[in-house]
């Protein structure tokens, strides 16, 4: 497969990842990791089994409606793994009034024997800049 058709496999994806994490189904994200996953965030890392948090109540305590002006990019993709970069988004109120400026690096291990690329995030950083 070359190269730009796999990047748009794994932005796809990434798409159904953001989809479903905005939606609160933590079922569908389920499908979409490889697990464990390694999260690191502010001051810890942790390898986890489950999702890590309950996106409905993230969003809710952040009032965090949608995340707008998302610049990502796929830095590698081959048949075994990929890097997305997103390099900054801005999670808005409903009103569109800004919350905080995000940006994060995921990456996929390899593709699971059976081929399925709708696995995707095997790690994931990320670094929040508060604007409040």
């Amino acid at each position: 497969m070359d190269e730009e058709r796999l990047k748009a496999e794994v932005l796809s994806v990434y798409s159904a990842y953001m989809g479903a994490f905005l939606a609160n189904d933590v079922a569908t994200l389920n499908k979409l990791i490889q697990y464990p996953l390694t999260y690191i965030g502010k001051n810890h890392s942790a390898m986890m089994d489950t999702y890590p948090v309950q996106p409905a109540e993230l969003r809710a305590a952040k009032r965090w409606h949608d995340t707008l002006g998302m610049d990502q990019e796929v830095v590698f993709a081959s048949e075994e793994k990929a890097h997305v970069i997103v390099r900054k988004a801005t999670r808005v109120c409903a009103d569109g009034s800004p919350i905080e400026v995000v940006s994060a690096f995921t990456r996929s291990r390899e593709r699971p024997r059976d081929g399925n690329s709708s696995h995707f995030p095997t790690s994931l950083f990320r670094s929040d800049l508060c604007m409040c």
